[in-house]
């Protein structure tokens, strides 16, 4: 079992609206299921566990309109009948090889619910190994779609997309044992620990902007990335200084970061930092390779649909730059994306529409892991999942982003 203690349980079970990587069931005990109500799970769980993974939860029931926004939880017998060890092997019994999955029971406003986290697959997709009904099919590769579907993959292109899924994993995979052996006796270290190291930069650098900001009603963005192994003294200030300014003197339409704040910010024992009062905007590139920063957006309830589009294509457009003019390739990095002061906002111009897409969270996070080859080759991509995903908590579905491939191109254009 992973840790499942990062993970926030309230706002997925509220998030109202199923997605590529989320789909909620209506309350039931897992005792009474007959083998095709069973084979429904092992169906979901193999159709993410190819794609991105995802989450399904049991205990949120559809209304009329068939939004899962009835929240009935799960009577004690309903949640003990969800044992991650019986579950395990009914669904693993059809799943070749077996699916990584965690099986959850948390508490969320005084209800129980059940909750799978499917993890993606690492090196091999999986396939249906026997069949059920009109539930299952042996020797098919199940996906996930955007409009929330587990189906068959029957297109040549998504099976291509399984194929690339699985080379790009084993050569990260190799890239990592490789990495191993060449730095075991340098700077030696583990996962945890460079993770600790860097929350804990993290924490002091967001503790720098409280000191300084005003308070605010305002949304704003907090961006951070971080490769997964850590040397605490990689680079020099000058290093970071001049890379910085370099990619700024190229692109100076950027919102979150300016070429004159080369010349304002000041450098720490740990990194160069810049803060703006006048614009409410923060910025740190560490010596260890974490960069993170912060910055308002001046509207409060309500944010742009081109503004979003904006947000997450700029700023993966630089972090890709960033890195690998720092010499960084195939190395993975988490990129964390939060936008805060969100509960009751909603998408401003987004398509002629009557219907106001609203955030019910106060809190959005998008997490992705990648190499910087793979993000600077693929902006348009990453940036097209980072929108839909930050819409998805807007209750805008994936399905609804007619233009958007053509939005990002002009945007990437100007």
């Amino acid at each position: 079992m992973n840790d499942l203690s990062n993970i926030n349980f309230k706002e997925l079970v509220y998030r109202g609206i199923e997605s590529e990587q989320l789909d909620y069931k209506a309350a039931q005990d897992w005792n009474k299921l007959n083998r095709v109500g069973k084979s429904k799970f092992v169906r979901h769980c193999l159709a993410m566990a190819n794609t991105k993974g995802g989450v399904i939860i049991v205990g949120v029931k559809e209304n009329s309109a068939g939004n899962p926004c009835i929240y009935t939880g799960l009577t004690e017998k309903e949640a003990k009948g969800f044992d991650p060890t019986p579950v395990g092997e009914f669904i693993n019994r059809f799943a070749d090889p077996a699916i990584q999955f965690d099986l959850a029971r948390p508490v969320v406003d005084g209800k129980t619910y059940a909750i799978f986290i499917i993890h993606r697959f690492e090196t091999i997709p999986h396939v249906c190994g026997y069949g059920c009904a009109s539930e299952l099919q042996q020797g098919v590769f199940y996906i996930r779609t955007e409009n929330a579907s587990s189906r068959p993959a029957y297109r040549a292109s998504e099976m291509h997309a399984i194929v690339q899924r699985a080379l790009r994993n084993q050569r990260e995979s190799l890239g990592r044992m490789l990495r191993g052996i060449l730095y075991e006796n340098q700077n030696a270290g583990n996962p945890d620990e460079y993770e600790y190291y860097f929350n804990e930069l993290l924490k002091d650098s967001r503790n720098a902007i409280n000191k300084n900001k005003k308070h605010s009603d305002n949304i704003y963005c907090d961006i951070s990335v971080y490769p997964k192994e850590c040397i605490k003294d990689k680079f020099s200030l000058s290093e970071l200084k001049n890379t910085t300014k370099h990619i700024l003197c190229t692109n100076r339409k950027l919102q979150f970061i300016k070429l004159t704040d080369i010349d304002t910010g000041f450098s720490t024992n740990t990194s160069f930092r810049f803060f703006s009062n006048d614009d409410l905007r923060y910025w740190q590139v560490f010596r260890s390779g974490l960069l993170h920063w912060s910055y308002e957006i001046d509207t409060v309830k309500q944010i742009e649909y081109d503004s979003i589009i904006q947000i997450c294509t700029e700023s993966l457009s630089f972090i890709s730059q960033y890195f690998i003019d720092l010499g960084y390739e195939g190395e993975l990095f988490d990129i964390n994306i939060t936008m805060k002061n969100v509960q009751n906002a909603q998408i401003a111009n987004f398509l002629p529409s009557e219907k106001a897409f609203i955030c019910q969270i106060p809190e959005i996070k998008i997490q992705m892991e990648r190499n910087m080859i793979d993000l600077s080759n693929g902006i348009i991509k990453h940036s097209e999942r980072m929108i839909k995903e930050i819409c998805e908590r807007f209750n805008l579905s994936a399905g609804r982003h007619n233009d958007l491939l053509i939005r990002l191109k002009q945007q990437l254009e100007e």
